[in-house]
């Protein structure tokens, strides 16, 4: 679901969602500040055809602004950002975009932080491209260890690499970035 249709939760009101095919089903109800019983993890998703733009440079270390330059000059470019990450160490910050706007968002992010780029505050602004972020999604995982083991146990079970990961603040969200 998106964001935005779980708004009226705010307000009080249940959510109930319905198969289009069966509209008289009982479906699902979405009421906020319930619990959830069973499983922790409710809901998995892909979003495809994304690219990963990783900006990175040993002096970004300790550079107040630096994210707010990237974010900034995407937000000029009118461009909606999947998902972010960036490394303790702040000599990197990746984030994925529709991939259909990787070459475009990439030239124009070399334009804007052209200044960063030639004093070597920033030394890469690298793409890659064809890639899906993989949201695992469930109030139930919140203070629930193991979550994010048995997330990813199963994705190395498979044979595939991790590229980029982010958890939301509420521990309701794994997100992660894969070829």
């Amino acid at each position: 679901l998106h964001p935005r249709t779980l708004m009226p939760l705010l307000g009080g009101t249940t959510l109930r969602l319905r198969p289009f095919a069966d509209l008289a089903a009982h479906g699902t109800s979405i009421i906020a500040g319930r619990s959830v019983k069973g499983a922790p993890v409710r809901a998995i998703s892909g979003m495809p055809d994304q690219a990963m733009i990783t900006v990175s440079g040993s002096g970004m270390l300790g550079i107040p602004g630096v994210a707010a330059r990237v974010f900034g000059a995407l937000a000029h470019a009118h461009v909606s950002v999947s998902l972010i990450s960036q490394a303790s160490s702040e000599q990197s910050i990746c984030f994925t975009i529709p991939g259909s706007r990787a070459d475009e968002i990439t030239a124009y992010l070399r334009h804007d932080l052209r200044e960063e780029l030639a004093r070597h505050e920033i030394e890469d602004i690298a793409v890659q491209s064809g890639l899906t972020t993989i949201a695992v999604v469930g109030s139930g995982m919140a203070h629930m260890p193991g979550i994010a083991a048995r997330v990813f146990g199963a994705v190395a079970d498979a044979s595939v690499n991790v590229i980029a990961i982010a958890q939301g603040a509420t521990e309701r969200n794994i997100s992660f970035v894969v070829a």
